[in-house]
């Protein structure tokens, strides 16, 4: 299944209980400019895609608390879906399947070539704000 997976063109990726990367494939690297030693938190993965303008995009004044507010969502379904616009001017899909002990899986398509409604539509382009503020 593994090897299915890495060489899907969806990314794919399995959190821990403890919401740490243990796994994810080339396509999911990609798309949150993750290196292949890097195995970050859900939290520093948003952190570094902040920071090297990957992933996600992010329209905020205070990025720490987007993504206080993020987390709160995290993992309290055992599913969700989530249309995302990325910083490169991409929109994609994400689903989250979490298990009753915590552990999550995260699939990421194209919505453009997904047939997603909507994933033809025009959309506005926004950009962030600002450089994330750093709390110790």
């Amino acid at each position: 299944m593994l090897a299915l997976m890495s060489q899907s063109r969806q990314g794919f990726a399995l959190f821990d209980e403890h919401d740490r990367l243990q796994w994810a494939n080339p396509v999911f690297r990609e798309i949150l400019g993750l290196r292949p030693e890097e195995f970050p938190s859900w939290p520093d993965l948003m952190r570094l895609g902040w920071m090297r303008e990957k992933g996600t995009q992010v329209v905020t004044d205070d990025f720490e608390h987007w993504l206080r507010s993020a987390q709160l969502r995290r993992g309290k379904l055992p599913f969700r879906t989530i249309e995302t616009s990325l910083m490169d001017g991409r929109w994609v899909m994400t689903t989250e399947t979490t298990t009753p002990d915590g552990w999550m899986l995260c699939v990421i398509s194209d919505s453009a070539s997904s047939g997603a409604p909507g994933a033809t539509s025009a959309r506005s382009g926004t950009r962030r704000k600002g450089p994330p503020s750093v709390t110790s």
